[in-house]
């Protein structure tokens, strides 16, 4: 009984961790933009050790990362913008923020209503 308890705290303990790297990992790329349906095969998967997306799920689902369209999209011009695509898109580019520093986020918004 005991050794199911001590593999399902290390389980538990190696998720916290690769979490932990993916929270990190996304932070380091705060505002970099790339198209949605790269950023898991291509850029996660690459970049952070033993990357699994059900982390990537749970960090977005408890708030503690969010995502966003291109800010280059929502910055053009009106006139621009109908040719903008619209609706979400497995190529539109994204990003990624953690929430406790989105600040910047709310920066640009500021500036393009001024």
């Amino acid at each position: 009984m005991r050794t199911g308890f001590s593999a399902a705290a290390r389980r538990a303990e190696f998720s916290i961790a690769r979490r932990t790297r993916l929270l990190e990992g996304l932070r380091q790329l705060q505002g970099f933009e790339a198209p949605a349906n790269s950023w898991e095969r291509q850029i996660l998967a690459r970049r952070i050790a033993n990357y699994d997306p059900k982390d990537l799920d749970q960090l977005c689902l408890t708030g503690a990362v969010g995502w966003a369209a291109s800010l280059r999209i929502r910055n053009i011009g009106i006139a621009d913008r109908r040719q903008a695509p619209r609706g979400a898109s497995s190529v539109a580019p994204i990003t990624f923020f953690a929430r406790d520093e989105s600040e910047w986020m709310i920066s640009q918004r500021e500036k393009r209503h001024r």
